[in-house]
């Protein structure tokens, strides 16, 4: 049997895309600083919102973006086409949905912002509308391509990209936010999108076959074969990427666009925390997807490996959030105030149980298992819908009752992924240990909240 691309090394990449990880989170929030510094954190908040709003578009993308590092992986897809053929179907076809999504936004924009926002406030979201848009459907298309070095093994090389291209946004940002305020910042992030669909394009092109200057290739076959088998990965996806819009609604209408901003820092640190481990795991997603379509003994004992890395990492996201967060609420706002330290620490208690799912949750996406990933997914979108739809005003419950939904959807992942792919030997009994790990650790800041008066800061 040929060696699998992906045989050794998985470490050292996981380490390279933690890296990246790394300078995307921290070249995000220099650049947030900066457009809060100049613009305000109201008018950054009405850009974060949004944008976050033009993700919900991707509820409707059944293009199969989502699943291009399987389906260039899975052994049975690739006798039945080449790399560069599945590759190029479905950059095409995410464009297609990606383009009728934005027409389609652009159309609800018209509308939403005046019910949005207060007259000044509209002005501003109005000027943004152009370059939300060019980012949803360049971040849709880029995501596809570097999806695709992960699945021909190069997420070394997708990590290095998508460093350089927060290089890029950080340094755009300098130069047009202190002339051009928040639609500088709106720029810099069009321009991000554009520098990774070019050089992950380029990069593709070294490593398969057959892949043209630009994309060319159609078939009705794989548009079939891809929807059909991403439909479910694209609904789980696109379930916890809608959850982020509708609690942004719901803080907008309890505090307006300033806690909107603050929130959303908070989210981009404590989320940073995540993205590490998350991307760490990215390689993970080809090898379970090769190993389970042809040796169930040796992706469970992939699954197993993985999970036993995973025990101090909780323990890890609650100190660095502890430390880390006040010097962020300087950076970005000149104090750290209490607010941001609470949704802090309450979000990095969410996310500290949250990444003890994420082995599980690769381990089932590259099995096409995904049952539970769905129902998981959309315990936090309906516990952030029933806030917003309520009317709830007290922005310190929203993200409260946020994190305890990321709590119940992480456990609802677990098992059921463990029922649903039969995990025996070990798996659970570890799984069980790291939660309740994670469970006390994720409590100690909350106490920490209780002992010093609240955050009275």
């Amino acid at each position: 049997m040929a060696k699998s691309p992906w045989a050794g090394g998985l470490l050292g990449r996981g380490m390279m895309t933690a890296g990246q990880s790394v300078v995307v989170a921290a070249g995000a929030l220099l650049a947030f600083s900066v457009a809060v510094r100049f613009s305000g954190a109201d008018n950054v908040g009405v850009l974060t919102l949004l944008t976050s709003i033009s993700v919900l578009g991707r509820l409707f993308d059944v293009s199969g973006a989502g699943g291009t590092a399987r389906f260039v992986a899975i052994p049975s897809f690739r006798e039945r086409f080449t790399q560069s053929q599945i590759i190029e179907v479905i950059f095409l076809n995410c464009l297609l949905f990606n383009a009728i999504i934005c027409v389609v936004l652009f159309l609800v924009f018209d509308n939403l912002i005046g019910l949005l926002f207060d007259e000044a406030h509209a002005l501003v979201g109005a000027s943004l509308v152009p370059y939300v848009l060019a980012t949803a459907i360049l971040s849709a298309a880029s995501y596809v391509l570097a999806s695709g070095l992960d699945g021909v093994g190069k997420a070394d090389e997708r990590a290095l990209i998508l460093s350089f291209a927060t290089v890029v946004l950080v340094g755009m940002t300098v130069a047009l936010v202190p002339s051009l305020g928040v639609v500088g910042l709106a720029a810099a992030q069009v321009a991000q999108q554009v520098c990774v669909l070019i050089l992950c394009w380029w990069r593709l092109r070294k490593h398969v076959p057959g892949l043209g200057v630009v994309p060319s290739s159609w078939s009705w076959d794989i548009v079939r074969l891809v929807i059909g088998n991403s439909s479910r990965l694209t609904v789980t996806t696109a379930l916890s990427s809608g959850t982020d819009p509708v609690l942004k609604l719901a803080l907008n209408t309890a505090g307006g666009p300033a806690i909107v901003a603050t929130y959303d820092l908070a989210n981009r640190f404590v989320g940073a925390l995540r993205l590490v481990v998350h991307s760490a795991l990215t390689p993970s997603l080809p090898v379970f997807a090769e190993r389970y379509d042809l040796d169930k003994a040796r992706f469970q004992s992939t699954l197993m490996r993985i999970l036993m890395l995973m025990l101090p990492l909780p323990v890890l996201i609650v100190l660095a959030n502890a430390v880390l967060s006040p010097v962020v609420g300087h950076v970005a706002f000149g104090h750290a105030s209490s607010e941001f330290l609470f949704m802090c620490a309450v979000a990095g208690a969410g996310v500290a149980i949250s990444v003890v799912a994420l082995p599980m949750s690769f381990a089932a996406q590259g099995a096409g298992i995904l049952r539970w990933l769905l129902v998981g997914n959309t315990v936090p979108l309906v516990a952030a819908a029933a806030m917003f739809l309520a009317g709830v005003q007290d922005e310190r419950l929203i993200v409260v009752v946020y994190a305890s939904s990321l709590a119940a959807q992480s456990l609802i992942s677990i098992f059921g992924g463990i029922h649903q792919m039969r995990i025996r030997d070990g798996v659970p009994t570890y799984t069980g240990l790291l939660l309740v790990v994670a469970l006390v650790v994720a409590c100690s800041p909350l106490a920490a909240l209780w002992l010093y008066g609240r955050v009275g800061l």
